[in-house]
């Protein structure tokens, strides 16, 4: 390929974005990196970070948006976990509202609070 002819389809290419990845959301990726801890039984590391989540999410973004909401629902499945279920119950009293509110019913955070909170019910049961 001569080089001129390379040189504009690189241009071309990288104005287009053709192989420009997508950004990774740094919210998006302390969440998972937290839900890895919790799915790997490291309980307290996932609550820990999880709560540092909520607390500069609330600060930087409210306490209703999505992703401080988001971060709330990894917390409150921690809490779960360590089996504070006073706390948890407390986070999920609080959320389930304010989802089905800003989010709405049927969005994935809604719903995965939705099922740990029946999930926590079996428990008491």
């Amino acid at each position: 390929m001569k080089p001129l002819l390379a040189f504009l389809l690189i241009t071309v290419l990288a104005c287009s974005g053709a192989d420009t990845p997508a950004p990774v959301d740094a919210n998006q990726k302390a969440y998972d990196a937290a839900r890895a801890l919790l799915r790997a039984g490291k309980y307290d590391a996932a609550e820990k970070d999880f709560q540092a989540q909520v607390d500069e999410l609330t600060k930087t973004l409210g306490p209703e948006h999505r992703d401080t909401l988001h971060a709330r629902e990894g917390l409150a499945a921690a809490l779960l976990s360590k089996r504070k279920y006073a706390d948890a119950e407390t986070q999920m009293l609080d959320l389930l509202p304010r989802l089905t509110r800003v989010l709405g019913a049927e969005d994935a955070i809604t719903l995965k609070m939705r099922s740990n909170f029946a999930r926590y019910l079996l428990r008491l049961a």
